[in-house]
């Protein structure tokens, strides 16, 4: 959003660092097996290489008059291409739109849905929370995992069991009784028994 990344290479960016004493070998050697696959790699500068790389660290940057939601979810590094694919056909469906950032080389993946909010709107509209809903179960369904790396919060809540199962969930929160069984600690957090948080609170407000 705001770059020329999109008028240089179209909808979809592949961003590959090397460092270390064989950064330059290391280069070559990947730019010539995407060359093999019929794709043709640009080799950036190291001034480019920077702003590329704060593009991606930026990516899901704000997007004001939107109700957006974001997840971070990972998937096998052999799913990747099918759960990209299935967030194209999600957004379809529910009539959002998708975009995603990537650490693609583990599976780990940062979707956003997003639609323009409505005048008189004041939540999300239901289209756009059954969009990420069905986002996080194509995810699992694909062998992935809720987060691949910030965590389960209440925001996330209600689909943990859907990960776990019901028996690992009471498990693991009879191990959090036998060390806090007054229920003092994080009393809101993934393991409380209360499942009424939604991902309804999860939007931007439009400035």
């Amino acid at each position: 959003l705001g770059t020329d990344l999109e008028r240089r290479h179209g909808d979809a960016l592949v961003l590959v660092s090397t460092d270390g004493p064989g950064a330059d070998v290391e280069i070559d050697e990947i730019t010539r097996a995407l060359a093999a696959d019929g794709l043709a790699p640009e080799v950036l500068s190291p001034k480019d290489g920077l702003r590329y790389a704060e593009l991606r660290r930026s990516g899901r940057g704000s997007r004001p008059g939107t109700w957006k939601i974001g997840e971070d979810m990972a998937v096998p590094r052999s799913q990747v291409v099918p759960a990209l694919a299935a967030l194209r056909e999600i957004g379809a469906e529910f009539g959002v739109s998708t975009e995603v950032v990537a650490h693609a080389g583990d599976g780990n993946l940062h979707p956003t849905v997003f639609t323009p909010q409505q005048p008189g709107e004041t939540e999300p509209p239901e289209r756009l929370v059954r969009a990420a809903d069905a986002l996080v179960r194509r995810a699992l369904d694909l062998g992935g995992t809720l987060s691949g790396e910030h965590g389960i919060g209440r925001a996330k809540r209600p689909w943990l069991a859907d990960e776990l199962g019901e028996a690992q969930l009471a498990l693991q929160r009879r191990l959090k009784a036998v060390f806090d069984p007054h229920g003092l600690l994080a009393p809101d957090g993934f393991l409380s028994e209360d499942h009424t948080t939604t991902v309804l609170t999860r939007h931007e407000v439009p400035a």
